[in-house]
């Protein structure tokens, strides 16, 4: 299981973005900065935590989707998080909620009951 994990972590065989999908990830991103600039950081854990982690798992899951179609929800999932504990400070609880909520999207994943 531990192979299956790693190739979903590995970087994408993809050498490059379609100009669409190149467009919406930047959209995305701009998004989340101007989130960020509001201070709407628990909004954006909310959207990362329950609309994304949503997304991946019901495409993943019960779909069949495979990592090729979510890779643009995982990307935006892992910039949220990214974004999040920057601009988050690591002296707070607001840190460790970031944190916790990565650990229960990885406990989510293959594997984790072994």
């Amino acid at each position: 299981m531990h192979n299956f994990r790693d190739a979903l972590l590995s970087p994408s065989p993809k050498d490059f973005l379609e100009p669409d999908e190149r467009y919406d990830a930047l959209k995305d991103q701009e998004t989340i900065r101007e989130s960020i600039t509001q201070g709407n950081l628990e909004e954006l854990r909310a959207v990362a935590f329950f609309n994304r982690t949503w997304i991946i798992s019901s495409r993943y899951c019960s779909v069949g989707d495979g990592v090729d179609f979510l890779e643009g929800y995982l990307h935006s999932l892992w910039y949220i998080y990214y974004q999040l504990s920057w601009n988050t400070s690591c002296e707070t609880s607001d840190h460790d909620r970031i944190v916790l909520d990565i650990l229960r999207i990885q406990g989510m994943g293959p594997g984790a009951a072994e």
